[in-house]
């Protein structure tokens, strides 16, 4: 007999994307989805969206959830757009006179002291606890939060505890030591890891307060579980201590749910949402991960995340034309025609209004409007404040704004501060225009392309087809080059060879040199717009395409797909008098043998790992070990000196239920 949904086990899987927040429900016996939601991700509250997918949702299935999961962008948005706590930077190194940190670290006040470790964590520089004391009394004043990063911590924590003990002690910040987040070498990685964890620790925590709240208000009293940026899990109080494990999460949910909903585990996985294309590598079931650890708004981090390649194209990236109908898409997203009708009720009728102008002569401007989102907070100039006051609660054409604004207010700085919105003409409108997605007004649709058209002197049916053809063509080409890029183990295609990449999809078929570039992995898009945008892309790589049943909310299933993984290491190098050290942040120990040596590194990272694991929210743990040998080559095989092993040992297991 089937089950009632009592006595289902559900697990319910969120996701907060740019453009809507999903949701739904899971059998975790079988992992069939049993409900499923969308709505607008509400950027002002990320709680609001969330509150609503999950009211879509029968409340009934609530009763038998024993897993909550969540995915999300905050990190990644906030790392890019500079938002967070203020945050002092304390670095110790060999000599503060002749070390220069890169400009531009996410902190706004750095001290550089002396204090430095060996690579076999004997110390080298004496840590200057008196110039840290100082740094410290300047930044209690001014910063939220202290990151701190030592010279080789990896091989010797004690710097870094010592500094976290002397900024408990004298001003009660919360620290962050670096050695904590990453045990791979590059202070300067650490540093920048350890900057933004600190940054990020009062955004994620206000939204896991929401979300726990948003679950109190539905009866949900389930372990809530956060999807990291390797697309694996960790429990609520771990993301509170290390919300940069959080960056790219995502598009790993994604990627994990596309390969679960498809059953595929060798793949080129595209999610395409509303202001992005995310595009990643899956082998033997695993995405493929950064050997260099995330590279997110500019600052190369120690953060285990995705290699996926994001593009600015979306179903709401905004369309650009020239005269004659030539086409281009985003990078910046627009709020759609349609959807902004629905919140502007006169704004189809202003649109067919303006299209009738063009049609009796008069000049069409090309159909953009911008709508306030949110306030800057302070005071603002008298022309911020008319211009704001004029876009409150209304869509106004941009010329309109421009002339309540002035000649001296940048307006596209404000868009890109995330204060005011842009409504233009984006591929969603082309849909819902065509009758091919039923979405808001589809009058503003129409009327848009159409004023978009005369704008440019071309007609809405060219028009459609070019944005179709520019979805399609620009598609392919960044599949393909994230699929040349995994042949050639993540080294990226020059501008060059981007180029000619294109040029081979658009017109190698017919040229003096023809080709037929073909995808030798199936192609598995996701995301709302998928099945829209994909086959055209896919027919030009000759792909095997697949747009699995339930691929708009694979973000939100592949939150609950993951598994709990964390990894360790332990390092063995020889010494003097060939002797072998066994090296960990918080361990050296000596050994006159390699075996032995070699045995006990296997243990600590081992231990670590499972750990690790343990305390972010796993169940029954599996260790796995790796091992990556370096050797002083001679001139003789047999002659070989060794000089260093590294152990990585790989805990995982499903989350607790």
């Amino acid at each position: 007999m089937p089950r009632s949904i009592n006595e289902t086990r559900i697990g319910i899987g969120i996701d907060t994307g740019g453009t809507f927040t999903d949701a739904v429900a899971v059998d975790l016996t079988c992992g069939a989805i049993l409900a499923k939601a969308k709505r607008p991700t509400t950027r002002e509250d990320l709680a609001v969206g969330i509150r609503d997918a999950l009211a879509a949702i029968d409340a009934g299935l609530f009763r038998g959830v024993e897993l909550v999961s969540l995915s999300t962008t905050l990190a990644t948005n906030a790392v890019v757009e500079g938002k967070g706590a203020r945050v002092g930077l304390i670095v110790a190194v060999p000599d503060p006179e002749t070390f220069a940190l890169p400009a531009g670290l996410p902190a706004m006040d750095v001290a550089v002291i002396a204090g430095a470790h060996g690579p076999d964590g004997s110390v080298r520089t004496p840590l200057d606890l008196e110039a840290a004391a100082a740094a410290v009394a300047r930044m209690g004043r001014t910063v939220d939060a202290v990151a701190v990063s030592t010279y080789f911590s990896v091989a010797n924590s004690e710097h870094e505890t010592a500094l976290r003990d002397l900024v408990a002690a004298a001003c009660g910040a919360p620290v962050v030591c670096g050695h904590e987040l990453s045990q791979r070498i590059g202070m300067v990685e650490r540093a920048t890891t350890a900057a933004l964890n600190a940054r990020l620790l009062p955004l994620v925590r206000d939204l896991l307060d929401a979300v726990r709240s948003t679950l109190d208000a539905f009866h949900i009293a389930a372990p809530l579980m956060v999807v990291k940026g390797d697309g694996s899990l960790t429990a609520e109080r771990m993301a509170r201590l290390r919300p940069v494990d959080t960056v790219l999460s995502g598009p790993a949910a994604s990627v994990v749910g596309a390969c679960r909903l498809s059953g595929l585990t060798s793949a080129l996985v595209a999610d395409m949402g509303g202001t992005t294309t995310d595009i990643a590598l899956v082998s033997g079931g695993m995405p493929a991960v950064s050997s260099d650890g995330a590279l997110v708004g500019g600052w190369r981090t120690r953060v285990q995340a995705l290699d996926v390649r994001t593009v600015g194209l979306g179903g709401d990236s905004r369309i650009r034309v020239q005269r004659g109908g030539l086409v281009s898409l985003g990078p910046d997203r627009a709020v759609p025609l349609c959807t902004a009708a629905q919140r502007f009720p006169d704004l189809a009728a202003e649109l067919e209004s303006a299209v009738d102008a063009a049609a009796s002569g008069e000049a069409a401007e090309p159909p953009v409007y911008l709508t306030l989102v949110r306030r800057p907070e302070g005071d603002l100039s008298p022309s911020l404040a008319a211009l704001f006051d004029a876009i409150d609660g209304r869509a106004l054409h941009v010329d309109g704004a421009a002339g309540v604004a002035g000649p001296f207010v940048d307006v596209d700085a404000l868009v890109r501060s995330g204060h005011v919105a842009e409504i233009a003409p984006t591929p969603t409108d082309v849909l819902v225009a065509a009758g091919e997605l039923d979405l808001g007004s589809r009058r503003a649709s129409v009327a848009g392309l159409a004023l978009m058209a005369a704008s440019a002197r071309t007609d809405a049916e060219a028009l459609g087809a070019s944005v179709r053809r520019e979805v399609g063509s620009r598609l392919a080409l960044e599949v393909a080059a994230r699929a040349l890029a995994g042949d050639r183990r993540g080294v990226e295609p020059s501008a060059a060879e981007a180029a000619l990449l294109d040029h081979l999809l658009a017109e190698g078929r017919e040229g003096a040199l023809r080709s037929r570039l073909a995808l030798g992995v199936p192609l598995v898009a996701v995301g709302a717009p998928a099945a829209a945008w994909f086959p055209s892309a896919g027919e030009l790589l000759a792909a095997d395409l697949v747009v699995p049943e339930h691929a708009e909310v694979a973000n939100a299933f592949g939150a609950l797909a993951g598994r709990v993984i964390e990894r360790a290491e332990a390092r063995v190098r020889m010494e003097a008098g060939e002797q072998f050290a066994v090296i960990t942040p918080a361990t050296r120990e000596r050994y006159d043998d390699y075996a032995t040596a070699r045995k006990r590194a296997e243990e600590l990272a081992s231990e670590a790992a499972s750990a690790a694991a343990a305390a972010a929210g796993a169940t029954v743990v599996s260790v796995s070990l790796s091992f990556d040998e370096v050797v002083a080559e001679q001139e003789r095989r047999d002659d070989d000196v060794f000089v260093e092993l590294t152990v990585v040992a790989t805990a995982s297991g499903p989350p607790l239920l």
